[in-house]
């Protein structure tokens, strides 16, 4: 994935706990709001680059399509301006480049699902993704006490273990970890550091919460603070040294980008990915 969606450590059980997820889904309206010509099909294909490699299978890559049209339906849907949203799929020089070469392949994965969303009772939702999950994805009924996402559900994507960015290290000094919290707006010295421990995991493995001296931060809040590539870690400490040992690439939540280009090329369609990772949700055509 070339970008997150990540928003502010501000919310850290919120907005903090899923970076990828920008919107609060609480707006009964389904009627997007869109200036002057503005079509989203038109800039998809290089909203989907952004997101996925070219080299991926064609179903993945129409998967992904979904998926980032069902998150800026909801965007749009809660109020987002599409002139943001058309400067945000703008590509430098070297990235267009980069683009043109696959061109066709991100152009027919948007083609192929013209107007498909994610669809939940009834409404579309947020189609939530990560680069590659811990071998299982989470589940939101374990991390939102309030019920929000109730169509990402735990899934089995063992195939993730193959990939090359599964397990991750991360080394740093009990100052550097004081210096990134501080950075990230959580006071602690080097005492209080020295001293932390998880606290909190849900059934996945993600970490939900860190005591660190007297605060409790947020599982996503501290993988943020600390450029961590995932919230499923644990803590090796050795002479003033921590070392963070991570398992997947991002938050966890839906469908896995990996794991989907696994099944694709097992003979999967895009359908099929989609309805693995969300099982509760179906593909519609946008209304």
């Amino acid at each position: 994935m070339k970008k997150s969606f990540g928003k502010t450590l501000c919310l850290a059980l919120l907005f903090l706990l899923l970076p990828f997820f920008i919107t609060a889904l609480l707006s009964g309206k389904e009627t997007i709001q869109m200036t002057g010509d503005f079509d989203l099909e038109t800039i998809l294909p290089e909203l989907i680059y952004q997101e996925m490699s070219g080299e991926y299978e064609k179903e993945a890559l129409k998967a992904q399509a979904v998926l980032i049209r069902s998150r800026l339906t909801v965007e749009l849907r809660e109020g987002m301006d599409s002139e943001q949203l058309e400067q945000s799929a703008r590509l430098d020089r070297e990235q267009k480049e980069d683009y043109l070469r696959e061109w066709n392949r991100y152009a027919a994965a948007a083609k192929e699902t013209e107007d498909e969303v994610l669809s939940y009772a009834g409404k579309t939702v947020e189609g939530a993704f990560c680069m590659v999950s811990a071998g299982r994805t989470r589940n939101a009924s374990e991390n939102f006490s309030d019920g929000s996402f109730p169509y990402l559900t735990q899934q089995d994507s063992e195939m993730d273990l193959q990939s090359p960015d599964y397990l991750r290290a991360y080394t740093l000094s009990a100052e550097a970890v004081v210096l990134k919290l501080a950075a990230a707006g959580v006071t602690a010295d080097e005492e209080a550091v020295n001293a932390m421990e998880i606290t909190g995991q849900d059934s996945a493995g993600y970490v939900t919460e860190i005591s660190v001296g007297e605060n409790t931060v947020g599982g996503e809040a501290f993988r943020s603070a600390l450029g961590l590539c995932s919230s499923c870690f644990s803590i090796q400490k050795s002479e003033g040294q921590f070392r963070f040992m991570c398992r997947g690439v991002g938050h966890g939540f839906g469908m896995s980008q990996y794991g989907a280009n696994i099944l694709a090329e097992q003979g999967k369609s895009y359908r099929e990915i989609l309805d693995y990772y969300f099982p509760d949700a179906t593909v519609q055509k946008r209304g």
